[in-house]
């Protein structure tokens, strides 16, 4: 295993991914790639945002970036301009990357289906052709 892709929305629930993510490269020797759509409004034509991070994803990625750290794991942050659906804009990315696997976070709330894994992880369990992991909220990994 070489590269894990790590979607992360600066949610609860993408935190636990981030850091079960960051994990699993650690344990493997693989380099993550994390992760975080935004929407066509905050792109400029030429490809770079129109707007800052928000506190809360700020944030998230220097969690992220202090916690690959730690792990001494190579982690790069990806703004992605979304690509149809968040979902769809992850699974692709991660097919053009030829990740070896996909960590997203799930809101773990009670019911069926969509209320289970989250619209975003099951969508991209849906449109990946790479393995993904889902990570309820609050999970750990040694």
């Amino acid at each position: 295993m070489k590269q894990i892709v790590v979607a992360t929305d600066a949610s609860t629930a993408a935190r636990s991914a981030v850091d079960v993510g960051i994990a699993l490269a650690g344990s493997v020797g693989a380099a993550v790639r994390l992760v975080h759509v935004l929407a066509p409004p905050d792109w400029e034509e030429r490809g770079t945002p129109r707007r800052s991070l928000s506190p809360e994803e700020e944030h998230a990625i220097h969690r992220a970036e202090a916690h690959a750290a730690e792990r001494g794991v190579a982690l790069e942050v990806e703004l992605l301009p979304l690509e149809g659906s968040a979902a769809e804009t992850i699974a692709g990315h991660a097919g053009r990357l030829d990740a070896d696997v996909i960590v997203v976070g799930s809101r773990g709330r009670s019911g069926l289906g969509v209320a289970v894994l989250g619209s975003v992880a099951q969508g991209v369990v849906h449109n990946s052709r790479r393995p993904v992991l889902v990570v309820p909220a609050g999970a750990t990994m040694g």
